[in-house]
Order: structure tokens, then C-alpha cells, then sequence
């Protein structure tokens, strides 16, 4: 009986690579992959300093994107000897090379595979999106010549944990509403998450801890998190629910005509998602398609979309246009309208 797959690790994966740099265990060549871009930038730098060590950067590092490059470029770099240094460092960031099968890329390989590859140089590939993992520079990667790091989309437990830690190691403490409404607001993009995060503990300087008031105060909200929200709350039929959440948003200083455009795309996402899942597109296939985070569409829309069904989504989308036409021919409030339209989606009824 085959052995069951154990699901991916982030952090005992980056743990694992660590240590295998502490006790100077060098591969060739490095791939640092995924869709959390915070992560990934992080970790590509980070791993380019540990492989340099104490070498010049300036004589011992280059840097690759896009497609302005060829790879008798690469070659010629790699095969340059490190200035005063034990190892020479190429990064490759968001290049072609990983995307589809090129004559190129397989005249980078085969100087990868060979004997004329110097042991000193370390290739860092730093990739979003891997459009061809069967292609013969992704089996070179993953080979024991290689390593990979990959950083997925991480969970909303990871995300507060993460954020609690940052908030202590400042000498802050928070109080559980304030830490509520700080993650309703920035969402799990974790570079969104950290840039917010600075903003709140410079402005909470010298206090010692961080309140609601501080976060109603300078914390930016991710409206898309909180319309998600919103949403399922109203599939669930829970219109108390739903409507508190539009207050929040209306407290934040969200418009209702924001909050009602916000409404409309994302019913649209779902609608789209729901008919795509019915032609049995898997939900990376969907995400890549209409352009969105995969974790959002496997764990956010796509639970959604199976409960509510066509009929109610395109019903919904339909309730949408009216309440636009509604509060902008003057006969009812923006605010009003929405809150109508909330409570109408809501409605048992109205459910599949």
C-alpha cells in the first residue's frame, strides 16, 4: 500500500533549508515559488544573503527578470569564478524560463546538468507561477541538484499568530477586539498585512499597547475580505450577520455605493466560478482563468457558490442592478438601498 502524501509544510520546509545552510549543505541550484508574494520576496532575498555569505554583493550577486536575457547570459555569468568569495550568486526573478518549454531554457539546462557547471555558482530561481513543472528545468530543480521552497497563500491562524508575535516582540500588547478588526481589515495578503501592521505600531508609539480606537483610527480595511463576509452570511440566510458587517464597513468610512459596486463583483466572481466548477474545471484552472487567489477561490468562493446555486446568483446579480438604478434615479438612499438589498438576499426565500 502506497505511503499517504503528507500535506506541505511552509515552515518546516523553510526550517529544514535552514538548517541544511547552517550546516553548509549547498545545492546548485534553488527555486522559491508560490502564491504569497510576501513570502516569496522575502525568502528569495533571504536566501540569496545565505548562499552569498560574507562575499561582496556588489561583484558576487546578479540579478535576471523578465525576458531581456538569453541564456548564454546566464551561462556566461555562471561560469565567471566569485570575487574573493567561496560561492557566486544568480538570481533569476520572474523570467520566461519556467514558463513554457523554450529552446533557450533547454540550452540552460543542459549547462545545468553538466560537468562544466561550477560547484560555486548557485542558481536562485524566484517564481510566482510555475507554468511547466513537467518541462526539464522544473525536474532539474526538484532533482537532488536542487531545492525547492515553496510559499503558498497562508491560513488566517498562521496570519494572527504571525501578527501577535510581531506585536509582542515591539513590546505592544492588544487588546482581542482590536486584533479582530485589524485582521477583518487587512486580509491574509501578508505584505498588505505588514505594511499595515507598521503604520498601526508607529502610530501606537510609546503607548505600550494598540486599541480599537487605534485601528478604527489608521488601519486601511480590505473591503474584498469583509464583502466575502458578507456574502456568506447572507447565503446562510443570516441577515443580522450580514448587516452588522455592513455597519463595520460603513464605520471604516466605506461608501455605500463602494460597498454596493464591491456587492455586484463579487456575485459576478461567483457566478462565473460556479458555472466554471460545473464543467469540471479544478479550482487552480478557475483562479487562473478569472485571475485570483487560488486559496481564495478553493476556501472562499467556491463553498459559497456550490450553497447558493445559478439561480440564486444570478437572482442576486439581478438585485444588485435593481438597488443601482434604485438609489441613483433619487428615490431611495445609498445607504438605504443597500440595506434593503442585504436583507432581500438574505431572505429564506431567496435561498436555493
Amino acid at each position: 500500500m502506497a505511503e499517504k502524501k503528507q500535506p506541505y509544510n511552509y515552515a518546516a520546509r523553510k526550517s529544514a533549508l535552514k538548517k541544511e545552510l547552517e550546516d553548509g549543505t549547498f545545492h546548485r541550484f534553488y527555486l522559491v515559488c508560490g502564491e504569497e508574494d510576501y513570502l516569496r520576496h522575502q525568502d528569495g532575498k533571504w536566501l540569496a544573503d545565505q548562499l552569498l555569505g560574507s562575499g561582496d554583493p556588489t561583484m558576487n550577486r546578479t540579478l535576471f527578470t523578465g525576458k531581456d536575457f538569453t541564456a548564454d547570459d546566464v551561462i556566461g555569468i555562471a561560469e565567471t569564478m566569485p570575487f574573493f568569495a567561496d560561492r557566486r550568486v544568480v538570481v533569476l526573478e520572474e523570467t520566461y524560463l519556467l514558463e513554457k518549454a523554450k529552446a533557450d531554457t533547454d540550452k540552460l539546462v543542459d549547462y545545468m546538468r553538466s560537468d562544466a557547471y561550477p560547484d560555486s555558482t548557485k542558481l536562485v530561481f524566484v517564481q510566482k507561477k510555475v507554468e511547466n513543472r513537467n518541462g526539464r528545468l522544473y525536474r532539474t530543480l526538484s532533482s537532488d541538484a536542487g531545492s525547492i521552497l515553496e510559499c503558498p497563500v497562508q491560513s488566517e491562524e498562521t496570519i494572527r499568530t504571525w501578527v501577535l508575535h510581531q506585536i509582542r516582540e515591539r513590546g505592544f500588547s492588544v487588546e482581542n477586539r482590536a486584533m479582530a478588526l485589524f485582521l477583518d481589515c487587512t486580509g491574509t495578503d501578508m505584505l498588505n498585512v505588514k505594511n499595515e501592521l507598521e503604520k498601526l505600531m508607529s502610530y501606537c508609539e510609546g503607548t505600550g499597547k494598540i486599541t480599537l480606537a487605534d485601528v478604527k483610527a489608521v488601519t486601511t480595511p480590505k473591503v474584498t475580505d469583509r464583502i466575502y463576509d458578507m456574502i456568506e452570511a447572507i447565503t446562510r440566510c443570516e441577515s443580522q450577520k450580514a448587516l452588522a458587517i455592513y455597519a463595520d464597513l460603513l464605520e471604516l468610512n466605506e461608501a455605500p455605493a463602494r460597498i454596493l459596486w464591491n456587492l455586484t463583483r463579487q456575485y459576478n466572481e461567483l457566478l462565473c466560478v460556479q458555472e466554471m466548477a460545473g464543467r469540471g474545471l479544478p479550482p487552480r484552472d478557475i483562479a487562473s482563468a478569472l485571475k485570483l487567489n487560488p486559496w481564495v477561490v478553493s476556501n472562499r468562493l467556491l463553498p459559497v457558490a456550490r450553497q447558493s446555486g445559478n439561480e440564486r446568483l444570478r437572482r442576486s446579480l439581478e438585485l444588485c442592478a435593481r438597488t443601482d438604478m434604485r438609489y441613483k434615479s433619487g428615490k431611495i438612499s445609498d445607504r438605504t438601498a443597500v440595506e434593503t438589498l442585504i436583507v432581500t438576499c438574505a431572505a429564506k426565500e431567496g435561498a436555493s
